[in-house]
């Protein structure tokens, strides 16, 4: 794996090329919807060195590495150096460039430095935006016997006022009947039996094929 050493990468991430591709760099609505999904997930935003813009930082375990160079084909032209795999934490990662565009979205779902709920869901209405957050956070209750019990999302770093409004968006926004699990220190948002088909026809046809096992 090649390394590029740091004091050539503060000359990249300085350069003038850099500062003018950062003036023209827009997201395109597939970002979007994308960003808002593995921000909900596992996605996060950190600050660029003047602590003035954000720039995304995705990074899954090994297993995953073809969702995260999914993720990264979407960001490329954010993106100046290819996911590296990192031996210490067994995960690939990458970060874009730092950005308006993701400070937009910083503002949106972080308080100080707290994850937070957005105000406005309407992009959860998505299927892409919704499979997204279920490729990073999701999972199935299932037994050999009886098959497919639900769906969980993992939602734990929420409170209890945005477990229910997330809860109430699903009921009447999805129509997909959910309950709150307890889990630990927070919750499980819960997919019932009968909300199954529902929840599979919404997200099945935009699940990546190395997920495609969470919904059978």
């Amino acid at each position: 794996m090649k390394v590029i050493p740091r004091e050539v990468k503060k000359v990249i991430t300085n350069s003038k090329m850099l500062r003018e591709l950062r003036s023209v760099l827009k997201l395109s609505k597939l970002q979007k919807k994308v960003l808002f999904g593995t921000l909900l997930g596992d996605g996060c935003l950190v600050a660029n060195s003047w602590g003035k813009n954000y720039r995304l930082q995705i990074e899954h375990s090994e297993l995953q590495k073809n969702y995260v160079f999914w993720k990264y084909k979407i960001f490329k032209n954010f993106v100046i150096t290819p996911p590296q795999f990192h031996i210490r934490t067994r995960s690939w990662r990458f970060r874009t460039i730092s950005s308006k565009e993701f400070t937009g979205f910083r503002e949106i779902f972080y308080h100080h430095r707290r994850k937070v709920l957005p105000y406005d869901l309407t992009l959860l209405r998505d299927p892409l935006v919704l499979a997204v957050w279920f490729m990073d956070d999701g999972g199935k209750l299932a037994s050999k016997d009886y098959g497919v019990h639900g769906y969980l999302l993992n939602i734990q770093n929420f409170t209890s006022r945005e477990v229910n409004l997330i809860k109430q968006f699903f009921l009447k926004q999805l129509k997909i009947p959910v309950t709150l699990q307890r889990n630990k220190q927070g919750y499980w948002l819960y997919i019932q039996k009968v909300g199954v088909p529902a929840f599979r026809e919404l997200v099945g046809d935009y699940l990546l094929k190395e997920f495609k096992y969470k919904l059978s």
